[in-house]
């Protein structure tokens, strides 16, 4: 799970430079859930900038329809709110805890350890690297290259001027986007 941000009814980059905004820019943030194995996208949201990425996990934990076992996701997800849903739901976090982190909870207290917690001591005893490798992080790289196809085929910019109509521009980028997934996924290989 992941979010990037569309440009709405902005202004090339070369008249910003000359003249300065005429317009106040704005941007809209898409939120995407892709499965790593099929790479389809299974969830959607857009919303103003203005919008927290936590705050949208638990909506798009209701769009998905198929059962989800881990969540992939970057520190931005990273708050106790996104924790306790995840747990609700009986899906495992893999979001690493920022450098600041803090163990909410300590050894020497009753109840189940926090999952944020354990995954703070593992980083603190092997480093934030063998947690990535442990919790194969790096899947999460499939929603980025899923973000920048997006952009690649429909380009950064939103084309309509209502909310409500962006969504649905954003929506259908997005089932079309699936489509081109379902003819397949192109294959490389590395030449010698």
């Amino acid at each position: 799970m992941d979010s990037t941000g569309l440009k709405v009814y902005g202004e090339g980059e070369w008249k910003v430079r000359q003249y300065g905004y005429g317009k106040h820019r704005t941007c809209r943030k898409i939120h995407l859930a892709v499965d790593s194995q099929t790479r389809f996208i299974h969830a959607m949201e857009l919303t103003t900038n203005a919008v927290d990425d936590a705050a949208m996990v638990k909506p798009m934990l209701n769009k998905i329809k198929c059962k989800v076992k881990k969540l992939g996701a970057d520190g931005a997800y990273d708050k106790l709110k996104v924790y306790n849903t995840l747990e609700h739901a009986k899906i495992k976090p893999i979001i690493p805890p920022q450098k600041n982190a803090r163990i909410q909870r300590h050894g020497n207290r009753k109840g189940r350890t926090h999952s944020r917690d354990k995954a703070i001591r593992y980083i603190r005893k092997q480093g934030r690297k063998k947690w990535k490798q442990v919790h194969h992080y790096h899947k999460r790289s499939i929603v980025e290259n899923t973000m920048y196809r997006y952009k690649i085929i429909f380009g950064d910019k939103l084309q309509a001027k209502k909310l409500e109509n962006q969504m649905i521009e954003a929506a259908l980028n997005c089932k079309i986007l699936n489509k081109l997934t379902a003819f397949g996924m192109p294959k490389t290989v590395k030449v010698a």
